[in-house]
């Protein structure tokens, strides 16, 4: 008897101290801060919110058509933007991508030292001055050429097409007030809008042919074709008396494949399946009938546009050269600075001397070619007709050619700045220059590792 309460005492005892040990842990665990505590101020609130409705990227997801009708979900624009900078983001990245270059840091550091007193050799003119007026030059220049393209996106996006309408014939709208679920008829030689299911053509059979070369590059026409189920209708007005459907998949960027099906609700209660055939992908050219489509995807959500890369700055050779000859008479400056201080001596507040003939020094590079470059550059661009070629850079790797071309209408000179090259002697077969037959008069030989640019501007012939 007494040995079984002894029992019983040890089994409770044993059983309170495992109790404690295990209210012990969980009050342990429950003190570990494993998931931080969510901030409740209302600062980082409206942070959260701004950055989810900003920045972050919209969700591609499928979706369903109802012929006729405009889609309930929003869509972006249908617009064409190609702009590099925006009222905000304008001058801020320009100097960005001016200082990353070693010339304009350089004078900027220069100009930025003069406003200490120990080192001031001079007015601050004389360093604010020439450095304000290359970046004025470069600011403008940008802003124009941001200017031009914003006008080329606002005459693509303001051409018209005819929109089906219920009720009426149609009407012409631009092609950015087009929206997903628009029935559009393009023309002929017209540009297609957005990317399109084919409905129709005037084509019995519902064939038409389309130039892609603006996507990929390829100049052979391409066969589409139309629903069956709406190329067999009397006329496109009764699509809207119809009960169809489309159902498409999230937009991608290929090109060459498309997954969708095409549902009739009424009494026929057919489905048909949709391919790449079936599709008009926006920025291609109608080549042969009209066509009638409706809108599935538009604005960035379009083929062209996911195939696009971003905007960006682009640095030609020969602004690299000028970059890295900048450093090399950086170098000799310094060495400059270091013999002057020798025949000086380094006693005293040796380093403010050192930079003082750092700044006496400076004026060996010459702040002014990177204006005179980017004038150059501009006016080699901007000059000539509609038939202007790209100002193209190269560099010469062993031993290349620098060629002339001409058309009967006009000729093109390449022309080499600041290299002299030998005397053009032979003659090459013809050859081809952006699709237009060109014939290739001759070449010159050009060292190894020069740096030269084509002036390719056409000029009236003799």
């Amino acid at each position: 008897m007494t040995s079984n309460v002894e029992y019983s005492q040890e089994m409770s005892s044993l059983s309170v101290c495992v109790a404690d040990s295990t209210s012990t842990t969980q009050l342990v665990k429950e003190d570990i801060p494993l998931i931080p505590k969510p901030q409740n101020d209302i600062c980082s609130r409206c942070c959260c919110w701004f950055w989810r409705r900003c920045c972050r990227e919209r969700e591609l997801r499928s979706r369903t058509i109802v012929i006729g009708q405009h889609s309930p979900e929003k869509f972006p624009a249908n617009v064409i933007r190609n702009q590099k900078y925006n009222f905000i983001t304008f001058l801020p990245l320009v100097l960005f991508q001016q200082f990353k270059f070693f010339l304009n840091l350089y004078f900027l550091v220069m100009a930025t030292s003069q406003f200490i007193p120990d080192i001031r050799i001079g007015y601050l003119y004389t360093y604010w001055g020439p450095l304000s007026f290359v970046l004025t030059v470069t600011i403008f220049r940008e802003a124009v050429d941001d200017f031009r393209r914003y006008q080329r996106d606002k005459e693509v996006n303001s051409q018209r097409y005819r929109r089906l309408v219920r009720g009426k014939d149609s009407e012409l709208v631009p092609s950015s007030k087009l929206r997903v679920g628009d029935l559009v008829v393009v023309e002929k030689d017209q540009r297609v809008p957005a990317d399109l299911v084919l409905l129709r053509t005037t084509e019995r059979s519902g064939a038409c042919f389309v130039r892609t070369d603006q996507l990929d590059g390829e100049t052979d026409w391409k066969l589409r074709l139309a629903v069956p189920a709406t190329q067999k209708l009397d006329s496109d007005s009764q699509l809207f008396d119809i009960k169809a459907a489309l159902f498409v998949e999230k937009p991608q960027r290929d090109i060459h494949s498309f997954i969708g099906t095409f549902t009739r609700h009424d009494g026929y209660g057919s489905e048909d399946s949709l391919d790449v055939e079936n599709t008009l992908w926006a920025n291609c050219v109608v080549a042969s009938g009209v066509a009638l489509g409706v809108v599935v995807y538009t604005g960035s959500e379009t083929r062209s546009v996911m195939n696009n890369s971003q905007p960006r700055s682009k640095v030609g050779l020969l602004d690299m050269e000028i970059n890295q000859l900048t450093k090399v008479l950086f170098v000799a400056v310094l060495g400059l600075a270091i013999i002057m201080m020798c025949l000086k001596g380094f006693s005293g507040p040796w380093y403010r001397y050192m930079f003082r003939f750092v700044l006496l020094f400076s004026y060996i590079i010459p702040i002014s070619s990177r204006a005179q470059h980017d004038k150059r550059v501009s006016q080699l661009r901007h000059r000539g007709g509609s038939e202007s070629l790209l100002l193209a850079p190269f560099t010469v790797a062993d031993s290349h050619f620098l060629t002339s071309v001409a058309t009967p209408s006009w000729s093109a000179t390449a022309v080499l700045l600041g290299i002299a090259c030998r005397t053009v002697r032979n003659f090459i077969p013809g050859t081809q220059w952006f699709g237009k037959p060109i014939q290739v008069l001759g070449y010159g030989h050009i060292q190894h590792g020069e740096i030269g640019w084509f002036d390719l501007t056409p000029q009236p012939m003799n």
